[in-house]
């Protein structure tokens, strides 16, 4: 009988779950779409009084974050390869094609920073790499490099 109820099939028996506390509504459209939800979920609905402000405190307590990555591989021995984002470049140096897709993430994120609102991010990368042993010599794989950016939004003025 309960499971019948769990799956929905009509019956004798019906499952109904509810919020055991009101929902709260935020933003300027909150008012509107809010309106009649009470009804429907069958309790209370708080839309408070200064609720159209509430987006504008969220963005300016909020954190800006974005992300970028770029991949180093060896299509053959002794060439590394960087795709980093819409660029392939060839190395013939593994530490040197690292040191490229590290720059590379790191002016990404700092511009998409820049451009989602942010003058002043932080940048971590991390750089995690694909080798494996090969008559004890080591061999590269693959390098996976990725670059965070995050960071408090500007206040305009």
């Amino acid at each position: 009988l309960v499971q019948r109820a769990v799956d929905a099939h009509p019956g004798i028996a019906r499952l109904s779950v509810a919020l055991d506390r009101p929902v709260i509504g935020l933003g300027a459209s909150a008012p509107l779409h809010y309106a009649g939800l009470a009804e429907l979920i069958g309790n209370d609905c708080v839309v408070p009084r200064d609720t159209d402000v509430a987006n504008a405190l969220g963005a300016v307590v909020g954190q800006v974050r974005v992300s970028a990555e770029a991949r180093v591989s060896q299509p053959i021995e002794g060439l590394f390869r960087l795709a980093s984002g819409e660029t392939v470049r060839d190395f013939l140096d593994e530490a040197a094609a690292i040191a490229a897709a590290e720059a590379d993430v790191r002016a990404i994120v700092a511009e998409r920073a820049r451009d989602a609102g942010t003058d002043s991010a932080e940048i971590d990368v991390a750089t995690e790499f694909r080798v494996s042993t090969v008559e004890a010599q080591r061999m590269f794989i693959e390098a996976h490099v990725v670059a965070v950016a995050s960071g408090r939004p500007r206040i305009a003025v």
